[in-house]
């Protein structure tokens, strides 16, 4: 409802990330179409840990993140219908920046009146900023800690890159174990699989353009292709539909850049099928299913690194559950069909 009232009221360039569920592939999607966000959760507890897990994801992903906190008992949905879409414009105006919002958030949580308190809360921060991407942002707010607790930056800068360096050890581990997933039998469709299924989706859609194209849009989403060049060409399939289904196919083959996807697609271009509806059910099914999958991993991974007594443990406790359903739903739903 929150998405639809602001909406309704003239505020579209909005987006919902069903719940609190924002995640890695949301920022990299994001990442597409803007280089600023302003996240609006609930007031309550749940909320502002929310924002602050979300705001998290966007800012390591190089975005620039500002918080707003609406009134204690609204949501958008309810301020827009009391006050009107111009009083929520103006609200935003006053969203803090992230790292406000985490200093503020972190002090009100953490505490800081004693020295052990406000070692824990430089080093959240710093926890914050070793998976930022940017050195010149970074140095940017190690000066700002500096300065608001009256530490030396050389200090700081050598914590931070101890940080970083876990923080790329780790990266490098979910790496090698995604790797090792891919080579293992019975776990390959969710990695090189889903690629293959991607791949003949298009190929399905070029070959049967006016017959599956609006099953196809209205069913799959693109953030759910994993490889970025299907992807690309998933989008601009979709983005120019108004072409004939001959020349979408030509313009497909000569804008793409990527020769071994061309190579891939005209290999299998005008192959007979000999049930064409029931094998794009069975492409979407792997497609889904591998979105899904890649979502709990990455949710399980962040478990791993949660303190089991916070919030966020609990949070991330209902997002995996949350994603366990829905891979028990599909697989109901596609065993029917």
């Amino acid at each position: 409802m929150d998405f639809l009232q602001l909406w309704q009221n003239g505020i579209k360039n909005v987006v919902a990330t069903s719940g609190t569920s924002l995640t890695e592939n949301h920022a990299k999607l994001i990442r597409r179409y803007t280089g600023e966000v302003t996240l609006c959760y609930d007031s309550d507890s749940a909320g502002i840990k929310a924002a602050e897990r979300g705001g998290q994801i966007l800012f390591q992903n190089n975005l620039e993140v500002k918080v707003l906190i609406l009134p204690a008992g609204e949501d958008p949905d309810s301020f827009v219908r009391s006050h009107g879409p111009s009083e929520f414009h103006s609200l935003v105006e006053t969203a803090q920046s992230f790292y406000d919002f985490k200093l503020e958030y972190l002090l009100k949580t953490i505490g800081s009146d004693t020295v052990s308190r406000q070692s824990k809360v430089v080093s959240e921060l710093l926890e914050s900023l070793a998976a930022h991407p940017d050195m010149i942002k970074v140095n940017f707010f190690v000066n700002k800690i500096a300065r608001k607790f009256g530490l030396q930056e050389q200090a700081l800068m050598a914590e931070l890159q101890k940080k970083r360096r876990i923080y790329r050890t780790r990266q490098q581990r979910l790496q090698e174990r995604q790797t090792k997933e891919t080579a293992e039998p019975g776990t390959s469709m969710f990695l090189t699989g889903a690629w293959s299924a991607e791949k003949d989706v298009i190929v399905l859609l070029l070959n049967h353009f006016e017959k599956m194209k609006d099953v196809i849009f209205e069913v799959l989403r693109d953030e759910e292709f994993s490889n970025e060049n299907l992807r690309s060409v998933f989008c601009y399939i979709r983005d120019h539909q108004d072409q004939s289904a001959k020349d979408l196919t030509h313009l497909v083959l000569v804008e793409t850049t990527d020769e071994q996807i061309v190579s891939m697609l005209t290999a299998d271009l005008f192959k007979e099928i000999e049930n064409p509806a029931q094998y794009l059910n069975d492409c979407i099914y792997r497609i889904k299913i591998a979105y899904v999958q890649s979502q709990i991993n990455t949710l399980r991974e962040q478990l791993k690194e949660a303190k089991t007594d916070t919030e966020e443990y609990k949070i991330l406790i209902k997002e995996i559950n949350s994603r366990l359903a829905q891979k028990q739903k599909l697989q109901k739903v596609f065993s029917q069909d």
